[in-house]
């Protein structure tokens, strides 16, 4: 059963409200190769609650939230199983949005681990050890979203974006965050903005770009991440990217 609701848009954070407790709103669900380069199930969530605020330059989805449709949780999960991955991605928009929703989910697939990919803003809920949060922290006004002590929680990682453009909010990583990772011992990712939107070709992109991510992990020992499924649905052909004599990623 697929439920629509007309001429409403899900950008509206109150929208998310009116989905049956049965339900969530999904935009689509798909296997795809993570900023990590694992095999995952990805679920990609409707709604989101900065979309009025702000367009985040390296959204994957594509302001997907304005879809208005919604499936019940046990079809979601039996999509879900049909892939036969052994970890699941749940990311939008703002996944935790709909957070009672995600937790019925969940409890239907005990066999699966979940990372949820969020902005931080809504409370965790850690009872679940096979569940963990990827945060990544959003530039609103000019300032990112605040850190949390909750983030100090192991089931907790980060996601820095990075901008070559020096007029860019991302062109600084999270102060607050640094540290905070730094303290706890916390695993962090940093992935460079605009990599399937500065060029149809990959040979054009932006190498100042990739530089600075390479630097910027390179001097906080942070893992690299790239959206190699997006660039892998723009590109449709075999690469290697190598900057500096580093060999970014090959496929």
């Amino acid at each position: 059963m697929t439920i629509r609701f007309p001429d409403k848009s899900l950008t509206k954070t109150e929208i998310i409200k009116e989905i049956p407790n049965n339900c969530l709103a999904i935009k689509n669900i798909k296997k795809v190769v993570n900023q990590v380069g694992a095999i995952t199930t990805y679920v990609n969530f409707a709604g989101c609650n900065l979309a009025e605020k702000i367009a985040c330059p390296f959204c994957i989805s594509n302001f997907q939230w304005n879809d208005k449709a919604v499936s019940t949780i046990e079809q979601v999960a039996e999509t879900i199983r049909n892939f036969n991955n052994n970890h699941v991605t749940l990311s939008g928009g703002e996944p935790m949005l709909q957070a009672s929703g995600i937790k019925k989910l969940i409890g239907l697939m005990p066999e699966r681990t979940f990372s949820i990919e969020t902005n931080g803003l809504y409370q965790f809920d850690f009872s679940n050890v096979n569940v963990y949060y990827v945060v990544t922290p959003k530039s609103v006004n000019g300032k990112f979203t605040a850190y949390r002590k909750e983030m100090d929680a192991p089931q907790v990682l980060f996601m820095f974006m990075v901008s070559g453009d020096e007029e860019s909010p991302y062109y600084n990583l999270p102060e607050s965050y640094i540290k905070a990772a730094k303290k706890s011992n916390k695993s962090v990712y940093i992935q460079p903005i605009n990599d399937y939107t500065l060029s149809s070709s990959v040979s054009e992109i932006n190498k100042g770009l990739w530089g600075k991510a390479i630097k910027a992990s390179t001097k906080y020992n942070y893992a690299r991440a790239i959206q190699l499924a997006r660039m892998l649905e723009k590109e449709k052909v075999k690469y290697e990217l190598s900057i500096d004599g580093q060999t970014l990623f090959g496929l």
